[in-house]
């Protein structure tokens, strides 16, 4: 996800089962694991990045706070 800064959208296990957001000039160190997962039925990007921030876009007003 772009804006003023650039976030990952992931997982971590080892905190909560939801995608999260972490801002890529945070990372410092990374693992690869040898693991995999399926994402929620009906999951999109778009959509929870629409929604990531608490701030929504209406078609009809322009955007609103949530």
């Amino acid at each position: 996800m772009l804006g003023h800064r650039t976030y990952l959208a992931a997982r971590d296990p080892a905190k909560a089962a939801e995608v999260r957001n972490f801002r890529i000039d945070l990372i410092h160190e990374a693992e690869t694991l040898n693991e995999s997962f399926n994402l929620q039925d009906g999951f999109t990007i778009a959509d929870y990045a629409a929604h990531a921030f608490g701030v929504r876009i209406s078609r009809k007003l322009g955007s609103d706070f949530a």
